[in-house]
């Protein structure tokens, strides 16, 4: 599995750094994460999540801090990790963009296209 080829899994990790009081606010993050899966899901991937995964991982981070109360918009948790994510795969939109429409299969295989 490959789970960092995905901003999602960023966004999780650092809502569990926000949940252990490590970073500040990360909603903008969720936020980004739930309107980018949106327009991913719709626009631009051949092979779609489950629902149940889409709904947990993009819609229940949002609920969890409405529910809560904690929406702040502190943006410092948003820039820096969109920064590291896009610096971690070389600001490679291309590499990118190859990800998410064939997401299934980059999540679970190593480079089914030759791609790396």
């Amino acid at each position: 599995m490959h789970p960092d080829r995905f901003l999602t899994s960023w966004a999780l990790l650092a809502h569990l750094a926000y949940a252990v009081s490590l970073v500040p606010n990360t909603f903008p993050l969720a936020l980004f994460v739930l309107v980018g899966s949106e327009y991913v899901r719709h626009f631009v991937t051949l092979e779609p999540a489950p629902m149940a995964i889409h709904l947990t991982t993009h819609y229940l981070p949002v609920a969890l801090f409405v529910y809560f109360k904690r929406v702040e918009w502190d943006l410092r948790v948003f820039v820096s990790m969109s920064l590291l994510y896009l610096a971690y795969h070389g600001f490679g939109i291309k590499k990118l963009t190859r990800y998410y429409r064939y997401q299934m299969t980059f999540f679970f295989r190593r480079d089914p296209f030759g791609c790396p």
